[in-house]
């Protein structure tokens, strides 16, 4: 995070997405964690991984991802079932970033 700035809000807790059938989703992780300092990101932030329930679609392995979280961050497994869901959390993000 950038020093504090009035214009900024604070971020307190950073959850990333990765998508276990998505390589490109692993290296976006890969490449936005390297923005966080080890400080920092200790007890605030999280992998949320998707699409780890069958490992015939995975594009990278548990032990990569077990990897990125070498600084203690915890991976929380779960699914998004259906396109409605996946609509939803996108129109989520747009709004937030639309506050920034």
């Amino acid at each position: 995070p950038l020093a504090q700035d009035s214009g900024r809000p604070a971020v307190d807790f950073v959850c990333f997405m990765v998508d276990m059938r998505s390589r490109a989703s692993l290296n976006v992780v890969k490449e936005n964690m390297s923005h966080l300092s080890a400080e920092y990101a200790l007890g605030r932030t999280a992998i949320a991984v998707l699409g780890a329930d069958d490992p015939a679609t995975h594009e990278f392995t548990r032990e990569e991802l077990l990897q990125l979280g070498g600084r203690e961050v915890p991976l929380l497994y779960g699914r998004l079932d259906g396109a409605a869901l996946a609509a939803s959390l996108v129109q989520m993000a747009a709004d937030a970033d639309s506050n920034l």
